[in-house]
């Protein structure tokens, strides 16, 4: 990764808005779900060098959270540094399935190699049950 006092030197970065870009050049691209930039032959993700941008921090084992879901809002208030387990409670997937059981909806959430699962009578009760679960988790 490169360091901090290269990415001053050659980028610009607007924390309000997220633009990240080469000085005197165009933006970088989009790969995948993320915002990308090239320096040198490499490929790294803009949220990533940001936080470095910002903080200096080495962050090779580390993960980068777009807190509202948004992976191009890059703004400095949306970001957030934490571990896998953390960024995987903030996907938005919905963590239940269908069983034919009595109680056919099973809600299920991982966090630190601990399960919570329940299941419910109806899809709302469990959608009710993850949310709550992941908004306490994620405190």
């Amino acid at each position: 990764m490169p360091t901090r006092e290269y990415l001053l030197e050659h980028f610009d970065y607007n924390e309000e808005t997220g633009d990240f870009n080469k000085k005197g050049k165009p933006p970088g691209f989009t790969s995948a779900r993320y915002l990308r930039v090239r320096i040198g032959k490499k490929v790294y993700a803009v949220h990533r060098l940001i936080w470095i941008y910002m903080t200096g921090d080495n962050i090779e084992d580390k993960e980068i959270d777009h807190i509202n879901r948004d992976t191009h809002d890059n703004s400095w208030n949306n970001l957030r540094l934490c571990d896998r387990s953390t960024n995987c409670l903030n996907t938005g997937r919905t963590c239940i399935r269908y069983r034919d059981k009595p109680k056919p909806y099973q809600a299920r959430i991982t966090r630190l190699g601990k399960t919570k699962c329940k299941s419910f009578t109806t899809y709302q009760e469990a959608e009710h049950y993850v949310q709550t679960t992941k908004e306490e988790l994620l405190k």
